[in-house]
């Protein structure tokens, strides 16, 4: 019944009820009727029977057409659902779909499709796609039409609107209860979000591509066995790798060119641990210094799938670092070896350098230095800003406390000057400068201060012996002044005290006051050469002699000055010291220290004096400043006195300064001394401590040794007169007066002349008769030589003698002793005026 059932329809069920009724009545028939055997009895079972046929199929037949209604509702609720279901999913599709006929019209289509062509449903169904404005899908529906499932993806113009959308359409055939294709249907989605993501997704990816390959580092790509599976344009081009796709590429054969990863390889390391490794080698078979930078690459799992390699010339780099080495170690040498002493702080005051002059000059090593801020130690007993720490800090409020003097650097405009005396700086006291300037970085950033030391306490020195010979030059140009005044009043107390001598009976009651006079007037004398010795003015005569008979003539008369109760020890050396000296004038020098040295040993001592020689050559010039390279002989006096301190010795030579008591000194005697070795071109130093006696060393230029022998003292004759004609210029009365008749006396023909113009003119009046003229170097209207240059430009073998009270300065300016002219300096005693005249005159 269930398979009756289940294909039954209204047609069945009739033809199977009349079916089973035939099939009743023909049973009836065939088995009633032979057994009732009557037709009464026959009609009445058959009546029976197919009233029971009625009572039995009727329900039965109830039953299968209620069944079949049933399950006909069944399936039209069912059709309806699924039509339902259908349209529901037809027109809520997430892509347009759309039904269309033979004829290419459409039939159906839901909104989504509509939305994709940007119409509305209701305009597009029944619309004919052959009058479509693009024509690009047609092919694709009518394959529908033929049978075939079909699928087109592009650009495509809607109808009714000026969008182009890029779509992918589906399209199959749909057929009818015969089996023939009835028409089409097709799935239409919008992909123009996913043309642009793939655009996006391609541009990417050739950015990504180009990008990759204008590296200029080279970058491969490794599987976990070390093959390369991509590499960069710059990768390709420097290692020659072959093409990829078709052959394997180990890393290691091409980058090391080795049959294995070397041992410093970093892929090894990066697989084995999963984190990057960086490493720089030289590699040979690149020629080239690179930087390799191993990344790991992982798989979905995590797992280690392989290795990105970015590898950089580094060449230029190392290049470069090795140049900044080698400029950094040059500027640390430069700094280093520098005689200047430098020391760096960095930005937390740190020492960053302190060089080897900076070593020497405070005692502090540089590796107790280095690394920490105990710079201060080395100036100060507590902590206390250096200037570099000031240029840091820039709070300068504490400069005026610690420094003399401080400002701007005068080199630098960002940076400090200061001076000041260091107590026990590397053991002695100091004048230092120092200097401090900022290091900025290439931000403009302050990170460093370098501060340098420069000791000038020698240079302070030798400014303070240049403030010396200032004043003694000063106070030397008014003893040159008062000399040369002096001077002409001595020629005439001398000159008519010596004529008045030479006419005076030796018994005559007068004759001892008028030696008290020329003896008053040779003190005077003496005083005014010393006045020119201590201005280092005076002509001296010089003469070679051999310095230690100097010493041993004047030995005697040292012992008597000194007293009994000091000795007088001589330690000379044995070898002759020639020098070129006025005798006079050393032996003046000896007893001026000895007079000092005896009056600092009131309790009695001894004096040394010593000679010796040096060699000074340009090497240890440093600590004989003012000197030049040369032989020198030495002469040292030293003594056992008081000795003095330090102001004491800046002063000793300064004129008039003493230390004895008033009326026992004039504070001209070492000033003498230095003006006299001064004028000698040589040096005297002195080395003093209290209570431990003093030392002078005299510093004198040697001179040849057969110089000796020229310069022998000769025998002087007595004063001789004569019958020449002699002109005399002189613009002092007296000085003339005297001259003319001294030589008047002696038998000389004298004419006389006030000045240098009225001398020419008693020349040219009595050129003829001339033999020798007498010149005073400086006279009003025309001085001495230029006299002497006018008349010789008439008679050129006149002889002539200058004369002159003023100073060697002056003498020399008018060139008279750098001609070789014959020259006598005022007071003129008349013998040694006589005696000079009477050689000029002899020698032709």
């Amino acid at each position: 019944m269930k398979f009756f059932l289940r294909f039954s329809t209204p047609l069945t069920i009739v033809l199977f009820y009349a079916v089973l009724s035939i099939l009743w009545s023909v049973a009836n028939h065939q088995i009633l009727l032979p057994l009732v055997g009557d037709l009464l009895n026959f009609v009445r079972v058959d009546l029976f029977t197919d009233v029971l046929f009625v009572f039995i199929a009727s329900p039965a037949l109830y039953y299968i057409i209620h069944r079949y209604i049933h399950n006909q509702k069944k399936i039209e609720q069912a059709l309806i659902s699924s039509e339902n279901r259908y349209r529901s999913l037809f027109r809520n599709a997430p892509v347009g779909v759309f039904h269309y006929d033979t004829h290419l019209r459409i039939t159906e289509c839901n909104d989504r499709f509509a939305r994709i062509l940007q119409s509305e449903r209701e305009r597009l169904l029944g619309l004919d796609m052959n009058l479509l404005k693009d024509r690009s899908v047609i092919p694709v529906l009518l394959s529908a039409l033929e049978g075939k499932e079909d699928i087109f993806e592009g650009f495509y113009r809607a109808t009714f609107s000026p969008a182009e959308v890029w779509i992918s359409m589906r399209t199959a055939p749909v057929f009818g209860q015969t089996g023939l294709v009835e028409g089409g249907m097709a799935m239409v989605e919008d992909i123009s979000e996913r043309k642009k993501a793939e655009a996006q997704i391609f541009q990417i990816k050739q950015d990504w591509e180009d990008t990759f390959n204008t590296i200029t580092d080279m970058i491969t790509i490794h599987d976990a066995n070390f093959d390369i599976i991509r590499a960069n344009t710059s990768a390709q081009k420097i290692l020659g790798l072959p093409f990829l796709e078709s052959a394997k590429a180990k890393c290691y054969a091409f980058y090391h060119g080795t049959e294995c990863p070397p041992a410093e390889c970093p892929s090894c390391q990066s697989l084995k641990t999963g984190e990057l490794s960086i490493v720089e080698i030289f590699e040979p078979h690149l020629n080239m210094f690179i930087e390799i930078t191993a990344i790991p690459r992982f798989d979905n799992s995590g797992k280690i799938a392989g290795l990105i390699h970015v590898v950089r010339d580094i060449s230029e780099r190392k290049k470069a670092d090795e140049h900044l080495q080698e400029q950094k170690r040059f500027s640390e040498n430069l700094i280093q070896n520098s005689a200047v002493a430098t020391f760096v702080l960095d930005s937390q005051h740190k020492v960053l350098l302190w060089n080897k002059a900076c070593e020497e000059l405070t005692g502090m090593p540089a590796a107790a230095m280095i690394g920490t801020d105990d710079h201060w130690k080395a100036f100060y007993d507590r902590r206390r800003p250096c200037l570099a720490d000031i240029i840091m800090n820039k709070d300068f409020s504490s400069m005026a406390t610690l420094y003399q003097t401080y400002g701007k650097s005068p080199l630098i405009s960002s940076g400090l000057h200061a001076e000041r005396w260091i107590t026990n700086l590397g053991g002695k006291d100091r004048y230092i400068i120092f200097d401090a300037a900022p290091i900025y970085n290439s931000k403009d950033e302050l990170v460093a201060s370098v501060e340098t030391l420069q000791d000038i306490t020698e240079i302070r020195k030798l400014e303070d012996q240049l403030k010396q010979a200032q004043k003694m030059e000063a106070i030397g140009q008014l003893a040159a002044g008062i000399a040369h005044d002096f001077n002409n009043i001595l020629t005439a107390i001398i000159g008519y005290g010596t004529m008045l001598q030479m006419k005076l009976d030796k018994n005559d009651l007068s004759m001892p006051y008028l030696e008290q006079i020329l003896s008053a007037a040779g003190k005077a004398t003496t005083l005014t050469h010393s006045l020119l010795a201590f201005s280092r003015k005076q002509i001296i005569n010089p003469q070679a002699a051999d310095l230690n008979d100097i010493v041993r003539s004047v030995a005697k008369l040292l012992s008597r000055l000194i007293g009994e109760d000091i000795e007088l020890r001589l330690n000379l050396l044995q070898t002759a010291l020639p020098v070129r000296v006025d005798i006079g004038q050393i032996d003046q020098v000896l007893m001026n220290l000895c007079s000092n040295a005896r009056d600092s040993m009131p309790d009695g001592g001894f004096i040394s004096i010593e000679t010796d020689y040096i060699e000074l050559t340009e090497l240890n010039l440093a600590d004989h400043p003012f000197m030049i390279a040369g032989p020198y002989a030495i002469l040292s006096l030293s003594d056992t006195g008081e000795g003095m301190d330090e102001k004491t010795i800046e002063k000793i030579f300064e004129p008039f300064f003493t230390t004895k008591e008033m009326g026992k000194g004039t504070g001209l005697g070492l000033s003498i001394v230095y003006g006299i070795i001064k004028q000698h071109n040589g040096y005297i130093t002195v080395y003093s401590e209290q209570g431990n006696g003093t030392t002078f060393r005299i510093y004198l230029p040697l001179t040849r040794r057969d110089a000796l022998k020229e310069d022998a003292q000769k025998s002087v004759d007595p004063p001789q007169g004569g019958k020449e004609c002699i002109l005399i210029a002189e613009d002092d009365p007296q000085v003339r007066a005297l001259t003319g008749k001294i030589l008047d006396d002696f038998g000389y023909q004298v004419l006389i002349a006030a000045d240098g113009e009225e001398a020419v003119n008693v020349f040219l009046a009595n050129i003829d008769h001339i033999d020798l003229v007498i010149l005073d170097v400086i006279m009003p209207k025309l001085n001495g030589m230029a006299a002497l240059d006018r008349m010789r430009s008439i008679k050129p073998d006149i002889r002539a003698l200058f004369t002159s009270g003023y100073t060697a300065d002056v003498i020399h300016k008018k060139g008279i002793l750098d001609k070789g002219l014959n020259y006598l300096s005022k007071p003129l005693a008349p013998e040694v005026l006589l005696r000079k005249i009477r050689n000029i005159l002899d020698a032709g």
